[in-house]
């Protein structure tokens, strides 16, 4: 099967949908030939602790892509947000690869090339709605997701990453899965604490540790977390620290909240953490935190469950799916600092409560969430559809 994934975002770019798609193509890779097509990127470099063995990358230049302009939220996104750079590279590179099935991804941005390869090419297109132009929530043009469902509509099936994703479309009538991302379970397993890392971070073994990783912008709310854990200190709680990974716009900022609040011994910023590296951080923290206000998954969730820990995070959007709340984490609402920091606290000091959640939130991503269970079902419906393409 020669499958063509076209995709607005990937590697060296790092986020939950830029590694879900090396997951499943990786793997995928191994049996068919595959083909990602995405932008070119100006001025970055090949990302540590991913192997690209199995697949080929197309870079195209971008151009004419009306996601980009100004001032989107003020219109509503009444201009539809399509790439015609995008168009233009399907065109060209599709006679020559003969895709049998096409994975498009963000529906927002490749648009045109959906409709043009399912209408006009005759390739079967399988939709995945996996990021935020798929649904209303912040920052998303009030226009965007009636664009991205006017898409799902042209194409031959649409994958939703999340139950959450697919409750916006239940009065549309359209062939569709559920699928969500998942979690290399032999790659991040619950271990013992990277003796080295520990050093290096001159972290006693008798401190407790809080892990947050994420990229540092608005939504994910970073600053509550800190605000949160400004509030454990306030009650007591000394032996603890916060670690604090990723990149974003919102870095500057956050430190100086750091600094504000006199904090700054307690909480560490990371930095980019390279994948190959992320399981040791989980291997030295005892809880994992997310304040994140909005989110379609939350592939970071189920490695932290990987890795069996419990995790605190915010009841909201898609979240409530991967994280049980009293089961394998607690969960409270949006902005509510008190009673996060109150669950991030009573994991603290409940230890037996702790561990079997951590226990349990490892069975739960084994169960759910292990790459190769969901590899299996894209695969399943990417053959499928392949039988109804113009090439052979």
């Amino acid at each position: 099967m020669r499958i063509l994934v076209i995709t607005p975002g990937f590697l060296p770019s790092i986020g939950g949908a830029e590694i879900g798609v090396h997951e499943i193509f990786s793997r995928i890779g191994s049996r068919h030939n595959v083909m990602i097509m995405t932008p070119q990127l100006k001025n970055r470099t090949p990302v540590d602790g991913f192997d690209y063995k199995n697949y080929t990358v197309f870079r195209y230049r971008n151009f004419l892509d009306f996601g980009r302009l100004r001032g989107k939220r003020i219109t509503f996104g009444v201009i539809p947000p399509f790439s015609v750079g995008t168009l233009v590279a399907a065109r060209r590179l599709i006679p020559n690869f003969q895709p049998n099935v096409i994975n498009i991804h963000y529906a927002a941005y490749s648009g045109l090339a959906a409709i043009w390869s399912q209408k006009i090419c005759n390739i079967p297109v399988v939709l995945s709605l996996i990021g935020r132009d798929a649904i209303p929530g912040p920052e998303v043009p009030m226009l965007w997701p009636r664009y991205t469902k006017l898409i799902a509509t042209q194409v031959a099936h649409t994958i939703f990453v999340s139950n959450y994703c697919e409750s916006f479309y239940r009065d549309s009538h359209f062939p569709h899965s559920v699928i969500p991302y998942g979690v290399d379970t032999k790659k991040i397993t619950p271990r013992s604490p990277n003796e080295n890392l520990l050093k290096h971070l001159e972290i006693s073994r008798d401190t407790s540790v809080l892990f947050s990783l994420q990229r540092l912008n608005k939504i994910k709310r970073i600053d509550f977390t800190i605000q949160s854990f400004y509030k454990l200190i306030e009650k007591g709680f000394d032996d603890v620290l916060l670690l604090i990974g990723g990149l974003g716009a919102e870095d500057s900022k956050l430190k100086e909240l750091v600094s504000s609040l006199g904090i700054n011994d307690r909480v560490k910023f990371l930095g980019f953490i390279p994948e190959d590296q992320i399981a040791d951080y989980f291997s030295i923290a005892d809880i994992f935190i997310s304040s994140s206000i909005f989110e379609t998954f939350g592939i970071v969730l189920v490695q932290a469950m990987a890795a069996g820990l419990p995790v605190i995070a915010t009841r909201n959007s898609a979240i409530p799916e991967i994280v049980e709340h009293g089961v394998t984490g607690l969960l409270s609402p949006p902005y509510d600092e008190e009673l996060f920091a109150k669950n991030i606290a009573t994991l603290l000091i409940d230890h037996d409560l702790k561990k079997n959640m951590g226990i349990t939130a490892r069975q739960r991503a084994l169960k759910f969430f292990d790459w190769n269970l969901i590899v299996e079902k894209y695969e399943g419906i990417l053959s499928e559809q392949s039988i109804y393409s113009s090439y052979r």
